[in-house]
Protein backbone atom coordinates (compact mmCIF):
# COMPACT_ATOMS: atom_id res chain seq x y z
CA UNK A 1 0.00 0.00 0.00
CA UNK A 2 0.95 4.03 -0.75
CA UNK A 3 2.55 5.04 2.71
CA UNK A 4 1.42 8.90 1.80
CA UNK A 5 2.38 11.15 4.10
CA UNK A 6 0.60 14.14 5.36
CA UNK A 7 -2.46 13.65 3.54
CA UNK A 8 -3.98 16.29 5.32
CA UNK A 9 -2.24 18.83 3.20
CA UNK A 10 -4.35 17.01 0.55
CA UNK A 11 -7.27 16.66 1.72
CA UNK A 12 -7.21 20.33 3.00
CA UNK A 13 -7.27 19.39 6.73
CA UNK A 14 -10.48 16.77 6.93
CA UNK A 15 -8.08 13.62 7.24
CA UNK A 16 -4.59 12.93 8.59
CA UNK A 17 -1.94 10.61 8.01
CA UNK A 18 -1.92 6.99 6.33
CA UNK A 19 0.33 4.32 6.77
CA UNK A 20 0.68 5.24 10.23
CA UNK A 21 2.04 0.97 10.92
CA UNK A 22 3.98 1.16 7.05
CA UNK A 23 7.92 0.96 7.84
CA UNK A 24 8.01 2.43 3.75
CA UNK A 25 7.53 5.61 3.04
CA UNK A 26 8.43 5.46 -0.52
CA UNK A 27 5.70 5.61 -3.06
CA UNK A 28 4.53 2.85 -4.94
CA UNK A 29 6.41 2.20 -8.01
CA UNK A 30 2.55 0.59 -9.40
CA UNK A 31 1.31 3.21 -11.92
CA UNK A 32 -1.95 5.00 -11.77
CA UNK A 33 -4.89 3.45 -13.54
CA UNK A 34 -7.24 5.38 -15.45
CA UNK A 35 -11.33 5.69 -15.38
CA UNK A 36 -12.20 6.74 -18.20
CA UNK A 37 -15.80 8.89 -18.42
CA UNK A 38 -18.45 8.16 -20.61
CA UNK A 39 -20.89 10.35 -21.40
CA UNK A 40 -24.12 9.40 -22.15
CA UNK A 41 -24.13 10.38 -25.99
CA UNK A 42 -20.72 9.96 -26.35
CA UNK A 43 -20.05 6.67 -27.75
CA UNK A 44 -16.23 6.82 -27.29
CA UNK A 45 -13.25 5.73 -29.10
CA UNK A 46 -13.13 1.84 -31.23
CA UNK A 47 -16.88 1.28 -30.70
CA UNK A 48 -19.03 -2.50 -31.02
CA UNK A 49 -21.26 -1.24 -33.06
CA UNK A 50 -23.12 1.46 -34.20
CA UNK A 51 -25.50 3.13 -32.02
CA UNK A 52 -28.58 1.41 -31.54
CA UNK A 53 -29.98 2.78 -28.49
CA UNK A 54 -31.27 6.26 -27.16
CA UNK A 55 -29.68 7.91 -24.50
CA UNK A 56 -32.06 9.93 -21.83
CA UNK A 57 -31.94 13.06 -20.64
CA UNK A 58 -32.57 12.80 -17.19
CA UNK A 59 -34.19 15.73 -15.08
CA UNK A 60 -34.35 16.51 -11.32
CA UNK A 61 -37.34 14.93 -10.64
CA UNK A 62 -36.35 11.17 -12.15
CA UNK A 63 -32.98 10.83 -11.33
CA UNK A 64 -31.55 8.08 -8.66
CA UNK A 65 -30.44 8.90 -5.33
CA UNK A 66 -27.09 7.85 -6.40
CA UNK A 67 -24.75 6.24 -3.59
CA UNK A 68 -27.07 7.15 -0.93
CA UNK A 69 -27.26 4.81 2.03
CA UNK A 70 -31.14 5.06 2.81
CA UNK A 71 -33.57 2.18 2.60
CA UNK A 72 -35.88 1.61 -0.55
CA UNK A 73 -38.82 1.89 1.97
CA UNK A 74 -37.20 5.32 2.87
CA UNK A 75 -37.56 6.62 -0.38
CA UNK A 76 -33.99 6.09 -1.78
CA UNK A 77 -32.26 2.86 -3.39
CA UNK A 78 -31.18 0.80 -0.84
CA UNK A 79 -27.25 0.29 -0.99
CA UNK A 80 -24.65 -1.42 0.76
CA UNK A 81 -20.91 -0.75 1.10
CA UNK A 82 -18.24 -1.56 -1.91
CA UNK A 83 -15.55 -3.15 -1.67
CA UNK A 84 -13.82 -1.37 -5.11
CA UNK A 85 -11.87 1.17 -4.26
CA UNK A 86 -12.92 4.75 -6.04
CA UNK A 87 -16.88 4.05 -5.67
CA UNK A 88 -18.98 4.68 -2.74
CA UNK A 89 -21.88 2.09 -2.75
CA UNK A 90 -22.49 -1.35 -3.94
CA UNK A 91 -26.03 -1.39 -5.15
CA UNK A 92 -28.20 -4.79 -6.07
CA UNK A 93 -29.06 -5.11 -9.48
CA UNK A 94 -32.58 -6.14 -7.78
CA UNK A 95 -33.21 -2.34 -6.13
CA UNK A 96 -36.31 -1.17 -7.31
CA UNK A 97 -35.78 2.07 -9.09
CA UNK A 98 -31.93 1.71 -9.88
CA UNK A 99 -32.72 1.45 -13.67
CA UNK A 100 -35.18 3.87 -15.60
CA UNK A 101 -37.17 3.39 -19.23
CA UNK A 102 -40.12 4.95 -21.29
CA UNK A 103 -42.93 2.90 -20.43
CA UNK A 104 -44.14 0.95 -23.49
CA UNK A 105 -40.88 1.76 -24.71
CA UNK A 106 -37.54 0.21 -25.65
CA UNK A 107 -34.34 2.06 -25.39
CA UNK A 108 -32.01 -0.60 -26.94
CA UNK A 109 -32.59 -1.76 -30.59
CA UNK A 110 -30.89 -5.40 -29.10
CA UNK A 111 -31.69 -7.48 -32.68
CA UNK A 112 -29.99 -4.91 -34.86
CA UNK A 113 -26.95 -5.07 -32.51
CA UNK A 114 -26.81 -8.90 -32.91
CA UNK A 115 -27.34 -8.39 -37.02
CA UNK A 116 -24.40 -6.20 -36.81
CA UNK A 117 -22.22 -8.35 -34.60
CA UNK A 118 -23.05 -11.52 -36.60
CA UNK A 119 -22.47 -9.62 -40.10
CA UNK A 120 -19.05 -9.16 -38.87
CA UNK A 121 -17.50 -11.92 -37.63
CA UNK A 122 -14.26 -10.88 -35.76
CA UNK A 123 -16.38 -8.35 -34.07
CA UNK A 124 -18.77 -11.35 -33.12
CA UNK A 125 -15.98 -13.22 -32.26
CA UNK A 126 -14.30 -10.78 -29.87
CA UNK A 127 -17.48 -9.43 -28.32
CA UNK A 128 -18.69 -12.77 -27.38
CA UNK A 129 -15.16 -13.83 -25.91
CA UNK A 130 -15.93 -10.75 -23.13
CA UNK A 131 -19.07 -11.85 -21.99
CA UNK A 132 -17.74 -15.50 -21.88
CA UNK A 133 -19.76 -17.05 -24.37
CA UNK A 134 -19.74 -18.31 -28.15
CA UNK A 135 -20.31 -16.20 -31.11
CA UNK A 136 -23.20 -18.34 -32.06
CA UNK A 137 -25.16 -18.03 -28.77
CA UNK A 138 -24.66 -13.99 -29.37
CA UNK A 139 -28.64 -13.32 -30.76
CA UNK A 140 -30.23 -15.41 -27.81
CA UNK A 141 -27.89 -13.83 -25.10
CA UNK A 142 -29.19 -10.34 -26.69
CA UNK A 143 -32.56 -11.65 -26.52
CA UNK A 144 -32.52 -12.41 -22.63
CA UNK A 145 -31.38 -8.86 -21.71
CA UNK A 146 -33.34 -5.83 -20.69
CA UNK A 147 -33.15 -2.51 -21.92
CA UNK A 148 -32.95 -0.01 -18.93
CA UNK A 149 -31.70 3.53 -18.58
CA UNK A 150 -28.77 4.16 -15.94
CA UNK A 151 -30.10 6.71 -13.23
CA UNK A 152 -26.92 7.28 -11.65
CA UNK A 153 -23.33 7.33 -12.81
CA UNK A 154 -22.36 3.57 -12.64
CA UNK A 155 -18.55 2.20 -12.65
CA UNK A 156 -18.03 -0.90 -15.29
CA UNK A 157 -15.57 -2.55 -17.04
CA UNK A 158 -16.13 -1.14 -20.76
CA UNK A 159 -14.62 -2.81 -23.80
CA UNK A 160 -13.84 -1.11 -26.93
CA UNK A 161 -12.58 -3.10 -30.26
CA UNK A 162 -9.07 -3.22 -31.59
CA UNK A 163 -6.98 -5.05 -33.62
CA UNK A 164 -9.52 -7.66 -33.73
CA UNK A 165 -9.91 -7.69 -29.69
CA UNK A 166 -11.98 -6.90 -26.59
CA UNK A 167 -9.51 -4.26 -25.21
CA UNK A 168 -11.26 -3.51 -21.43
CA UNK A 169 -11.31 -0.53 -19.81
CA UNK A 170 -12.26 0.83 -16.52
CA UNK A 171 -15.45 3.32 -17.13
CA UNK A 172 -17.98 5.60 -15.69
CA UNK A 173 -21.49 5.56 -17.67
CA UNK A 174 -23.30 8.64 -16.89
CA UNK A 175 -26.84 8.54 -15.64
CA UNK A 176 -28.89 8.51 -18.95
CA UNK A 177 -26.53 5.94 -20.31
CA UNK A 178 -29.19 3.00 -22.54
CA UNK A 179 -27.49 -0.42 -21.13
CA UNK A 180 -28.94 -3.94 -21.47
CA UNK A 181 -29.04 -5.64 -18.39
CA UNK A 182 -28.80 -9.28 -17.49
CA UNK A 183 -31.83 -11.47 -15.25
CA UNK A 184 -29.01 -10.70 -12.22
CA UNK A 185 -29.40 -6.90 -12.82
CA UNK A 186 -25.67 -6.73 -14.05
CA UNK A 187 -24.86 -4.14 -17.46
CA UNK A 188 -23.79 -6.05 -19.98
CA UNK A 189 -24.15 -4.12 -22.96
CA UNK A 190 -23.70 -0.54 -23.85
CA UNK A 191 -26.89 0.30 -26.91
CA UNK A 192 -24.80 3.84 -27.75
CA UNK A 193 -21.58 1.91 -28.69
CA UNK A 194 -22.53 -1.44 -28.73
CA UNK A 195 -19.31 -2.46 -26.41
CA UNK A 196 -20.12 -5.06 -24.23
CA UNK A 197 -19.93 -4.26 -20.26
CA UNK A 198 -18.68 -6.86 -17.26
CA UNK A 199 -18.33 -6.07 -13.47
CA UNK A 200 -15.45 -3.26 -12.38
CA UNK A 201 -12.16 -4.57 -11.14
CA UNK A 202 -10.39 -2.42 -8.34
CA UNK A 203 -7.57 -0.86 -8.89
CA UNK A 204 -4.33 -2.25 -6.78
CA UNK A 205 -3.03 1.33 -7.19
CA UNK A 206 -3.63 4.68 -7.57
CA UNK A 207 -6.03 5.91 -10.24
CA UNK A 208 -7.60 8.93 -11.72
CA UNK A 209 -10.22 10.28 -14.29
CA UNK A 210 -10.10 10.88 -17.81
CA UNK A 211 -12.58 12.42 -20.10
CA UNK A 212 -14.87 15.09 -20.29
CA UNK A 213 -16.65 15.97 -16.86
CA UNK A 214 -20.68 16.21 -16.88
CA UNK A 215 -22.02 18.80 -15.10
CA UNK A 216 -23.15 16.88 -11.89
CA UNK A 217 -20.35 13.84 -11.83
CA UNK A 218 -19.27 13.58 -8.60
CA UNK A 219 -16.73 10.53 -7.57
CA UNK A 220 -18.61 10.18 -4.19
CA UNK A 221 -22.17 8.92 -5.70
CA UNK A 222 -21.03 6.86 -8.19
CA UNK A 223 -22.26 3.53 -7.80
CA UNK A 224 -21.46 0.01 -8.93
CA UNK A 225 -24.21 -2.58 -9.66
CA UNK A 226 -23.80 -5.85 -7.48
CA UNK A 227 -25.03 -9.15 -9.17
CA UNK A 228 -28.43 -9.80 -7.50
CA UNK A 229 -28.32 -13.36 -5.67
CA UNK A 230 -31.55 -14.49 -7.16
CA UNK A 231 -32.95 -14.44 -10.33
CA UNK A 232 -34.58 -11.24 -11.09
CA UNK A 233 -38.17 -11.92 -13.03
CA UNK A 234 -39.29 -8.50 -13.35
CA UNK A 235 -37.17 -5.22 -13.13
CA UNK A 236 -38.58 -1.89 -11.47
CA UNK A 237 -38.25 0.65 -13.37
CA UNK A 238 -38.78 4.86 -13.18
CA UNK A 239 -40.33 6.18 -16.30
CA UNK A 240 -38.21 8.77 -17.59
CA UNK A 241 -40.42 11.11 -18.32
CA UNK A 242 -43.31 11.26 -16.24
CA UNK A 243 -41.37 9.99 -12.67
CA UNK A 244 -43.98 6.99 -12.52
CA UNK A 245 -42.77 3.41 -11.33
CA UNK A 246 -43.45 0.71 -14.12
CA UNK A 247 -42.83 -3.00 -13.68
CA UNK A 248 -40.72 -4.40 -16.84
CA UNK A 249 -40.56 -8.83 -17.24
CA UNK A 250 -36.81 -9.82 -17.56
CA UNK A 251 -35.92 -9.69 -21.48
CA UNK A 252 -39.17 -7.76 -22.73
CA UNK A 253 -38.41 -4.45 -24.72
CA UNK A 254 -41.57 -2.75 -23.36
CA UNK A 255 -44.50 -4.39 -24.67
CA UNK A 256 -45.04 -6.26 -21.93
CA UNK A 257 -44.90 -2.72 -19.42
CA UNK A 258 -47.36 -3.14 -16.52
CA UNK A 259 -48.09 -1.14 -13.23
CA UNK A 260 -45.84 -1.79 -10.35
CA UNK A 261 -47.91 -4.32 -7.82
CA UNK A 262 -48.24 -2.32 -4.54
CA UNK A 263 -46.01 -3.54 -2.05
CA UNK A 264 -45.72 -0.08 0.52
CA UNK A 265 -41.91 0.70 -1.13
CA UNK A 266 -41.42 3.71 -3.14
CA UNK A 267 -38.47 3.82 -5.11
CA UNK A 268 -36.88 7.42 -5.21
CA UNK A 269 -37.74 9.60 -7.77
CA UNK A 270 -34.96 12.39 -6.30
CA UNK A 271 -31.83 12.53 -9.07
CA UNK A 272 -29.14 10.85 -8.45
CA UNK A 273 -25.61 13.50 -8.80
CA UNK A 274 -28.19 16.48 -9.13
CA UNK A 275 -28.75 18.11 -6.03
CA UNK A 276 -28.96 22.09 -7.40
CA UNK A 277 -25.56 23.88 -7.95
CA UNK A 278 -25.19 26.84 -5.15
CA UNK A 279 -27.39 29.95 -6.35
CA UNK A 280 -24.41 32.44 -5.69
CA UNK A 281 -20.86 32.26 -4.57
CA UNK A 282 -21.47 33.45 -0.95
CA UNK A 283 -23.45 30.31 -0.65
CA UNK A 284 -20.23 28.63 -0.74
CA UNK A 285 -18.00 30.36 1.57
CA UNK A 286 -18.47 29.94 4.82
CA UNK A 287 -17.55 27.23 7.97
CA UNK A 288 -17.91 24.09 6.93
CA UNK A 289 -18.83 21.16 9.97
CA UNK A 290 -21.18 17.72 10.39
CA UNK A 291 -18.04 16.18 8.52
CA UNK A 292 -18.15 12.70 7.90
CA UNK A 293 -15.34 10.28 6.40
CA UNK A 294 -15.49 6.84 5.12
CA UNK A 295 -13.49 4.25 3.94
CA UNK A 296 -13.35 1.88 1.27
CA UNK A 297 -10.33 -0.36 0.48
CA UNK A 298 -7.35 -1.46 2.19
CA UNK A 299 -6.33 1.94 4.05
CA UNK A 300 -4.31 0.60 6.66
CA UNK A 301 -3.52 2.58 10.20
CA UNK A 302 -6.16 5.30 8.54
CA UNK A 303 -7.02 8.07 11.62
CA UNK A 304 -10.19 9.45 11.42
CA UNK A 305 -10.65 13.32 12.17
CA UNK A 306 -14.07 13.66 11.68
CA UNK A 307 -14.81 16.22 14.34
CA UNK A 308 -13.10 19.12 12.51
CA UNK A 309 -14.38 22.07 11.33
CA UNK A 310 -12.93 24.03 8.88
CA UNK A 311 -13.60 27.49 6.78
CA UNK A 312 -13.98 28.14 2.88
CA UNK A 313 -12.74 31.39 2.12
CA UNK A 314 -12.95 31.58 -1.55
CA UNK A 315 -15.09 30.20 -4.02
CA UNK A 316 -15.02 32.08 -7.66
CA UNK A 317 -15.76 29.43 -10.56
CA UNK A 318 -14.80 33.20 -12.50
CA UNK A 319 -11.03 32.50 -11.99
CA UNK A 320 -10.91 28.66 -11.51
CA UNK A 321 -10.11 29.45 -7.99
CA UNK A 322 -11.41 27.64 -3.98
CA UNK A 323 -9.61 28.86 -0.74
CA UNK A 324 -9.70 26.62 2.49
CA UNK A 325 -8.62 27.37 5.93
CA UNK A 326 -7.91 24.43 8.39
CA UNK A 327 -6.44 24.78 11.62
CA UNK A 328 -3.50 22.72 9.87
CA UNK A 329 -3.16 25.52 7.20
CA UNK A 330 -4.44 26.97 4.00
CA UNK A 331 -4.98 25.07 0.91
CA UNK A 332 -6.51 26.38 -2.71
CA UNK A 333 -7.37 24.19 -5.18
CA UNK A 334 -9.48 24.56 -8.88
CA UNK A 335 -13.06 25.00 -8.98
CA UNK A 336 -15.37 24.47 -11.79
CA UNK A 337 -18.19 26.53 -13.14
CA UNK A 338 -20.26 23.66 -11.96
CA UNK A 339 -18.97 24.02 -8.60
CA UNK A 340 -16.76 20.73 -9.12
CA UNK A 341 -13.51 21.06 -7.20
CA UNK A 342 -10.04 19.40 -7.31
CA UNK A 343 -7.16 19.84 -4.81
CA UNK A 344 -3.69 18.47 -5.85
CA UNK A 345 -0.88 17.02 -3.89
CA UNK A 346 2.18 18.55 -5.39
CA UNK A 347 4.45 15.89 -3.38
CA UNK A 348 2.44 12.82 -5.21
CA UNK A 349 -0.61 11.33 -8.10
CA UNK A 350 -2.97 11.85 -5.37
CA UNK A 351 -5.91 14.29 -6.65
CA UNK A 352 -9.33 14.95 -4.31
CA UNK A 353 -12.27 15.53 -6.68
CA UNK A 354 -15.75 16.65 -5.35
CA UNK A 355 -18.01 19.26 -5.82
CA UNK A 356 -20.49 21.86 -3.80
CA UNK A 357 -24.18 21.22 -4.17
CA UNK A 358 -27.41 22.63 -2.38
CA UNK A 359 -30.08 20.86 -1.04
CA UNK A 360 -33.25 21.26 1.12
CA UNK A 361 -31.26 24.45 2.01
CA UNK A 362 -27.78 23.40 3.10
CA UNK A 363 -24.82 23.78 1.19
CA UNK A 364 -22.91 20.39 0.95
CA UNK A 365 -19.09 19.85 0.08
CA UNK A 366 -18.16 16.39 -0.63
CA UNK A 367 -15.43 14.94 -2.30
CA UNK A 368 -12.87 11.56 -2.45
CA UNK A 369 -9.07 10.50 -2.97
CA UNK A 370 -7.95 7.20 -4.17
CA UNK A 371 -4.42 7.08 -1.88
CA UNK A 372 -3.08 3.40 -3.20
CA UNK A 373 -5.37 0.48 -2.24
CA UNK A 374 -7.59 3.03 -0.22
CA UNK A 375 -9.95 5.57 -1.11
CA UNK A 376 -11.15 8.45 1.25
CA UNK A 377 -14.45 10.24 1.14
CA UNK A 378 -15.48 13.02 2.93
CA UNK A 379 -18.89 15.28 3.37
CA UNK A 380 -19.14 18.08 5.26
CA UNK A 381 -22.14 20.84 5.14
CA UNK A 382 -22.17 24.57 5.23
CA UNK A 383 -23.47 25.40 9.11
CA UNK A 384 -22.19 29.27 9.15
Amino acid sequence: MVAVVAVVALVVGLVVALGGNKKSTTKSKAPAGEVFLAPANDPGANPFTPNVGVAAQLTSSVGAAAGSSTSAGGGGVSTSSSTTPGTVAGVSGAAPGLYGGTRSNSSCDAPRMASYLSANAAKAAAWAAAEGINPGEISGYLAGLTPVVLRSDTRVTNHGYLNGRATPFQSILQAGTAVLVDQYGTPRARCGCGNPLTPPIPFQSGFSYTGPRWQYFNPTTVVVVSSSVTVINTFVLIDVNTGQTFARPVGTTGGSDANTPQTGTTPTSQPPNVGSVPATLQDVVGNYGNLKITTSGDCGGFQNNAGQTFRVTVADPARGVVSIATSTGDYSGTLNADYSFQFKDSTSTATLDGRFQQANGTITMSGSVPLGTCTISFTADRIG
